[in-house]
């Protein structure tokens, strides 16, 4: 079953930002192509992909890690998170329509309890997203200060 764009889209964004996943046979992968979105292929044996959209088989380029990216399982998330110390308390299925967590170990982990999505996975990829970014822009935010320190 193909995933969302949404989840396609989470999964390229973490990517962007530097977070990767091993290649391994029977993992999901996919290449986005500009606006068009993205395409979504099962890894099997000796490089070679399937797509999940078509069925058409085809093997990885040598460069492939510049073009594909991996899409993580809930396992490979909730291991990412555990490294980065952001604690998976609870998981919960709203309606049976949306997923929505709480977390722990950071100190904003209060304002995740807000999000919700369609697919387990997206929350967590959106959570991992978050902490990336907020845990870049508080590097930032302190290089800066100690620039400002160090010639003020």
């Amino acid at each position: 079953m193909a995933s969302l764009p949404s989840k396609l889209r989470r999964a390229e964004a973490l990517h962007r930002l530097g977070v990767s996943f091993p290649f391994d046979v029977g993992t999901c992968v996919a290449r986005g192509f500009a606006d068009l979105g993205a395409e979504e292929f099962l890894l099997t044996g000796s490089g070679s992909i399937v797509s999940v959209f078509t069925g058409e088989s085809s093997t990885l380029p040598p460069d492939y890690e510049k073009h594909f990216f991996r899409i993580p399982s809930v396992d490979e998330l909730i291991d990412e998170l555990d490294r980065r110390q952001i604690v998976v308390k609870q998981l919960t299925f709203i309606e049976q329509r949306e997923w929505q967590g709480t977390f722990s170990g950071v100190e904003w982990a209060q304002s995740l309890s807000d999000l919700r999505f369609r697919s387990m996975e997206e929350l967590l990829m959106e959570v991992l997203i978050q902490s990336i970014e907020k845990s870049s822009t508080t590097s930032e935010e302190r290089r800066v200060s100690k620039l400002r320190v160090e010639h003020g």
